[in-house]
């Protein structure tokens, strides 16, 4: 299921923590937090409403008129998450509702108290499957624990992540439908990139007045190439890990701004 220590390759594709199709017959949606009246009249796995596969979670719920109408569902029995610097974790979902909504995300210092919640991935709520994706988790949470100037000496955890309905108004069903939940970092998915446009940058690189760029896209797969060793030879949270998960974020946001000079260059 998770790993709180290293990525895996699981049914949600190479990189992913954690991948939930809800296919099975158990469900994997509970309240986390709100304080707004409410009844849930149904909770169940849908054979009628569902993105993918043959399942998704329903849950229809009927609010009254008390509280600060916000409603958390989280996921169920989720193990923590350590985040690294680097690591470019991200979650995605598809969603169903006729309600708006985002994805909410709960961080804590390891051994602490200090905690905080990062927000984003909104749904518009216009009643069609929409896919919400929060992303660079972890850049997130250490801004905000720098921010607070929290000890990050022990680490940082992800260690809650839901769904907030809010904007709902008194005696109000809304039916909330979800599928494929994924957590997963998106290195490999940048290096794959990359690795995928090699053959279109080396013609690129053969037009008159662009082989001055060749040495740095040669530099650049180099570095590439050594980082992606040392992920592949080290556990997670490692420092030389750490380190190359620095340099691929690096290399990834060079790489762009290289692909975007030489396609002016060839151009001129």
């Amino acid at each position: 299921m998770l790993s709180s220590c290293a990525w895996v390759a699981t049914g949600g594709g190479e990189g992913a923590y954690f991948s939930e199709e809800f296919e099975g017959k158990e469900l994997k949606l509970v309240e986390w937090a709100g304080d707004h009246e409410k009844k849930i009249e149904a909770h169940d796995l849908s054979s009628n409403v569902f993105h993918s596969g043959k399942q998704s979670e329903h849950i229809r719920i009927v609010y009254g008129n008390k509280g600060a109408r916000y409603d958390y569902w989280r996921i169920k029995d989720l193990q923590p998450i350590t985040l690294t610097p680097g690591m470019m974790l991200e979650i995605s979902a598809w969603v169903k509702a006729d309600r708006p909504m985002d994805i909410r995300v709960s961080w804590a210092v390891k051994g602490g108290k200090k905690s905080g919640v990062i927000t984003g991935g909104r749904y518009s709520g216009n009643g069609a499957w929409e896919e919400i994706r929060l992303g660079n988790i972890e850049e997130q949470a250490f801004s905000q624990a720098e921010a607070a100037q929290v000890d990050v000496s022990q680490g940082l955890a992800m260690t809650v992540i839901g769904f907030n309905l809010y904007g709902f108004s008194e005696k109000q069903n809304i039916d909330l439908y979800v599928d494929e939940i994924r957590i997963y970092t998106r290195i490999p998915l940048e290096i794959e990139g990359i690795n995928r446009e090699k053959s279109r940058i080396a013609r690129m690189l053969s037009a008159d007045g662009t082989k001055k760029y060749a040495e740095d896209f040669e530099e650049l797969y180099e570095q590439l190439d050594d980082a992606k060793k040392i992920l592949a030879e080290t556990p997670d949270g490692a420092t030389e890990r750490v380190a190359a998960q620095k340099l691929l974020k690096d290399i990834f946001g060079r790489y762009k701004r290289m692909k975007m000079r030489l396609a002016l260059a060839v151009l001129e």
